[in-house]
């Protein structure tokens, strides 16, 4: 199994079972503002986005994929991108949209595109570099 990343519990695999890899990975830093209300030194809170690509045939039931994102709405986990912590602080889960959903002739949904926003959570940051090693634990649950 190859795991690209995880969201908490959420993960972003391909193998012989499931094949439900993210894309379209984008994120932004922005100096902050006089009126920010950033608990950060010098920038705005970070932002991310990407999509996953949700098709039946490969294991992922499209719409179950998009009500359990929704249900993590307003959560806040640690981004891990090939088993690295992507931002010292935990991302918020601001928006879940369906869109290039593919029915089949009973109306199933056969593949579909979930985007996912996020918003870094506002506390200080740690004093860490901004892309932390992931913990043993971690890397460990990679490899299986």
């Amino acid at each position: 199994m190859a795991t690209m990343g995880r969201w908490g519990s959420r993960t972003f695999e391909v193998s012989t079972k499931k094949v439900n890899p993210f894309k379209g990975f984008s994120t932004s830093a922005e100096k902050k503002a006089d009126d920010s209300k950033s608990k950060k030194t010098t920038t705005e809170l970070e932002k991310v986005s990407f999509s996953i690509t949700c098709n039946a045939a490969a294991g992922v039931n499209p719409e179950e994929e998009y009500y359990e994102w929704r249900k993590l709405i307003d959560t806040a986990n640690y981004l891990y991108i090939h088993g690295e912590k992507w931002w010292s602080n935990p991302l918020i889960l601001q928006s879940v949209s369906l869109g290039s959903v593919t029915q089949d002739d009973f109306g199933r949904f056969r593949t579909a595109e979930i985007s996912l926003s996020f918003e870094e959570k506002n506390q200080k940051q740690k004093k860490r570099n901004s892309r932390a090693t992931a913990s043993k634990a971690d890397k460990k649950a990679r490899k299986k």
